[in-house]
């Protein structure tokens, strides 16, 4: 009796510890980084990390873009951009997964910005056009709520060149982010049909 008591006392003390762990606030950090070059050239990098899990990724042109998954260090899966592509191609057909990442963002209860920096540089080779965007950056940082940050740095060279780098911290809570998503996902679920592929010439009427 005294071991199934003990069983017990240790089951029930591990299913609040998972519990705790689940609803208790935890950060998430994200940071991207580009680059323009006025030949043409680009170069697109971005990272996120949550707990052991890391996710990274980077795109630069003329080199084929690729995405890395680490667990505790670790790179546990790698995939290239065009695959991923095609991946998301088959979710939407059930899910519209640039909706679903919005309301996992945007829902209070589920995640909340803590900190959202941005340093844009740029200038144009139209040196109006850089005073325009300029104008257009302050008046929407001025606009936007403490959390997030923007701060435009033009240059008034006449040359088109820009880079940008971003930082956010987001207060989540694991436990209401898994069942929020999960109402989201059988609530929204539906079957689109693949689209067909073209026909050489019209159907009659």
């Amino acid at each position: 009796m005294d071991t199934a008591l003990t069983v017990v006392a240790l089951l029930s003390v591990a299913l609040a510890l998972i519990a705790l762990a689940l609803f208790l606030p935890v950060r998430w950090r994200l940071t991207v980084q580009g680059r323009g070059e006025p030949d043409g050239a680009w170069v697109l990098a971005g990272g996120t990390s949550f707990g052991p899990l890391a996710l990274s990724g980077v795109g630069a042109r003329g080199v084929p873009g690729v995405v890395q998954l680490h667990l505790f260090g670790r790179r546990v899966w790698q995939r290239a951009l065009a695959r991923l592509r095609s991946g998301y191609a088959r979710v939407a057909r059930f899910i519209d997964p640039i909706d679903f990442c919005v309301f996992v963002v945007t829902e209070p209860r589920h995640a909340r910005i803590e900190a959202l920096d941005c340093e844009v540089d740029f200038s144009f080779e139209d040196i109006i056009t850089t005073g325009k965007l300029l104008g257009a950056l302050y008046a929407l940082g001025g606009a936007l709520p403490p959390p997030v940050s923007i701060r435009p740095n033009a240059s008034w060279e006449s040359l088109d060149r820009g880079s940008l780098a971003l930082s956010a911290t987001v207060r989540v809570r694991p436990g209401l982010l898994a069942l929020g998503s999960l109402w989201y996902l059988v609530s929204h679920l539906e079957i689109r049909e693949r689209p067909r592929a073209a026909r050489g010439a019209a159907d009659p009427p």
